[in-house]
């Protein structure tokens, strides 16, 4: 059975959330591990859990829970866990348990293992999009990333790709955004 947990600050799950987080994506792909420890603790619409099959924990799924959709901000199933069907199973169970759209950013398709991710999310009934997307850096020693966004559900993305990126600067990035045309 698969279930979700959060992953509250203080518990044994975080410090296994955090584990996973580091080892699973490159510095520049999260934010610095205390404004994630106040995210946690302090942002409503901000949920960090851990991902639950048959009593172990098998990796994380960070997300945002807006008024038109659900952001995920970070999926990593744990490496020995991997290319066993766990992540197909588990964004299945998400995608049924939230009953929302969904969005998320993945990495341009330029190598073999980001076009894995984008067709891994296609199986599933995600759209990948070829709007120029600048996902913010998350520190102030990185860089800012050139990334795609993927959505499942009815979004149009004509005509909601503006509303998006900036609900995501802002929320999930504390950044403003006067004129989308510069960063898109």
């Amino acid at each position: 059975m698969i279930y979700f947990k959060e992953a509250k600050t203080d518990s044994k799950e975080y410090k296994y959330n955090i584990d996973i987080l580091t080892k699973s994506f490159p510095n520049d792909e999260y934010r610095d591990l205390k404004e994630l420890e106040y995210y946690n603790n302090k942002k409503d619409n901000f949920t960090c859990n851990i991902i639950i099959i048959d009593k172990n924990p098998i990796g994380i799924i960070h997300y945002w829970n807006f008024e038109d959709f659900i952001y995920i901000e970070h999926f990593a199933i744990e490496i020995k866990y991997r290319n066993k069907k766990m992540g197909t199973k588990v964004l299945q169970k998400f995608i049924q348990e939230v009953k929302k759209d969904i969005v998320l950013e993945v990495e341009l398709p330029k190598d073999k293992i980001s076009q894995k991710r984008i067709e891994f999310y296609n199986r599933l009934g995600f759209n990948f999009h070829y709007n120029k997307y600048i996902q913010p850096s998350y520190k102030s020693d990185s860089q800012s990333l050139e990334m795609k966004l993927m959505t499942y559900g009815n979004i149009n993305m004509p005509k909601k790709f503006s509303k998006i990126v900036k609900t995501l600067y802002k929320e999930v990035y504390d950044q403003e955004i006067k004129n989308i045309a510069t960063i898109t």
